[in-house]
């Protein structure tokens, strides 16, 4: 008897740590991609900043990435940037340019900070999306302002965040020595990554509290399901799914399931769960344009899922195994190209 408990529980603790493992990784994948906003600087660009010219609030500072905030399609932007020419080239002809829009606050692309000596031999247009200056010993001060395109983040109707260079350093050849690159979001995307990093707290929770493994696997599934969603630009999908699995855990909350007690209370929070699973499946089909097919796949996983609450009378390892194969199944939705 004491083997069998000593086994049953190293089981139950490589299952945890299988599902925080997993949910680390799925973590992690979210964060870099909502926190990597910018560039660091390099030998040229030795610091910018970036600041909302509707707000006035610094969205990046170069010296502080950490307090980085998401820039949007479509904001007005004030670029403050400061070029360190190390080396004097007489011959070489530098240029700053920009590939941002007119903004509507401001009429001009350039506003200079102090004096530059590189710039005397050239004609300064403050209102031409480029300066050129030579490459003489010093420091160029120097403002960008600019308006990136609203629809920059849609393309072919799938919705992403995308990288773009707002201000470009190049030599006489065109090349690039340096350049202020960031990734562009939209309001929509920042909406599901709020609802994502909620759901990844709350998997969190669950797992401390002691909910029954099966279930959080169920859950962690819901919630890749929806990153799948978006990240492969079907935001509002994914948005769709954690809404309701956000809704699903406020009607219902699970419990631990030590007791029969307990385990009556968990089964409406399974229930609730599988049918944001069965969403999550019709979701992906439907992205996929191969409704024909695999909706009655869907089908018949809703059969499975019927068949499971028929059992709903106690916490067994049936249940467990249904649970799993339902996940199983569901997953290779997600994985189909």
């Amino acid at each position: 008897m004491i083997h069998k408990k000593c086994l049953k529980g190293s089981k139950m603790k490589r299952n945890m740590l299988v599902l925080m493992a997993v949910s680390l990784l799925l973590l992690v994948t979210l964060l870099s991609a909502t926190q990597a906003n910018a560039a660091q600087t390099g030998q040229w660009i030795t610091h910018y900043t970036i600041t909302d010219l509707g707000t006035g609030q610094i969205l990046y500072d170069s010296s502080t990435p950490s307090t980085a905030l998401p820039i949007l399609a479509g904001a007005e932007l004030g670029i403050s940037i400061t070029v360190n020419v190390a080396v004097s080239n007489p011959t070489s002809a530098l240029k700053i340019s920009t590939s941002l829009n007119h903004a509507v606050t401001k009429g001009t692309y350039w506003e200079l900070q102090g004096t530059y000596e590189g710039l005397s031999g050239f004609t300064y247009n403050p209102n031409q999306n480029y300066v050129q200056f030579n490459q003489t010993v010093g420091t160029l001060q120097i403002s960008c302002f600019g308006v990136i395109p609203s629809g920059i983040t849609v393309q072919s109707g799938l919705d992403r965040k995308v990288a773009a260079t707002l201000v470009s350093l190049t030599d006489p050849t065109n090349a690039e020595l340096d350049a202020v690159s960031i990734q562009v979001t939209d309001a929509k995307i920042n909406s599901f990554d709020a609802l994502a990093t909620a759901a990844f707290t709350k998997l969190q929770e669950l797992n401390d509290s002691g909910v029954d493994p099966a279930y959080l696997t169920l859950y962690q599934t819901v919630v890749a399901g929806a990153v799948s969603q978006a990240s492969a630009g079907f935001v509002d999908n994914g948005i769709t799914v954690l809404q309701q699995l956000a809704s699903a855990e406020q009607s219902y909350s699970p419990t631990s399931t030590s007791t029969a007690f307990e385990a009556t209370l968990f089964y409406p929070a399974v229930i609730a769960l599988v049918v944001v699973v069965v969403v999550v499946g019709f979701l992906m089909v439907r992205a996929r344009g191969r409704v024909s097919y695999d909706k009655l796949v869907i089908e018949d996983q809703i059969k499975d899922l019927e068949g499971l609450t028929l059992r709903a009378s106690r916490i067994d390892k049936n249940l467990t195994v249904s649970l799993e194969s339902v996940k199983d199944r569901l997953k290779s939705l997600v994985e189909v190209e």
